[in-house]
């Protein structure tokens, strides 16, 4: 595990160095639209992908030592669903499956959570649905229910991928016990 940690933080690095070189690039104004959109973007939308990949390492690595830890605060929702939306603009053209995400009216635009992990969840689900459908619509949909001590937020995905049977469904979190 201490392998996995060492080896997730060397790549984190060159990862955000990458990532901070192209948005530079994206925001070179000498620089065609044409060109950010056919290399700029792409890249830029992989190396945000393969960073939050690096990030669930991390967490599995943390999780397994025992020191994982949440960092609550309060965040808005939109903005959160407009940067992923944003990744997966590339990924939706490329295979002409759209992605719309739909927020129940009454979920609030400011939320308090863990801002990062709430983000690694839907990325997952997200590219789960991208790797397994090959027609339709991907749709985040966001809906809440009201609980005694507040709102209980639900993110779900529809798609038209192959799905789970109830016991690969069962199995999903086994690798964590």
């Amino acid at each position: 595990d201490n392998l996995l940690a060492s080896i997730s933080h060397e790549l984190k690095t060159p990862l955000n160095c990458n990532i901070g070189l192209l948005s530079d690039g994206l925001n070179n104004s000498s620089l065609s639209t044409e060109i950010k959109n056919t290399y700029f973007i792409p890249v830029l939308t992989s190396s945000y992908l393969l960073n939050y990949f690096v990030c669930d390492l991390l967490d599995y690595a943390e999780i397994r030592k025992d020191t994982f830890s949440l960092d609550i605060t309060e965040f808005s929702l939109k903005e959160m669903l407009d940067e992923i939306e944003f990744l997966y603009t590339t990924i939706s053209s490329l295979k002409g499956i759209p992605l719309k995400i739909e927020v129940d009216p009454v979920v609030p635009e400011m939320i308090k959570t863990d801002s990062r992990r709430l983000k690694q969840i839907i990325i997952n689900l997200i590219n789960n649905a991208f790797k397994f459908s090959n027609r339709g619509t991907i749709i985040l949909l966001i809906s809440s229910e009201k609980e005694e001590d507040g709102l209980q937020l639900r993110f779900s995905i529809q798609d038209q991928g192959i799905g789970l049977n109830d016991e690969e469904l069962n199995g999903v979190y086994s690798f964590l016990k």
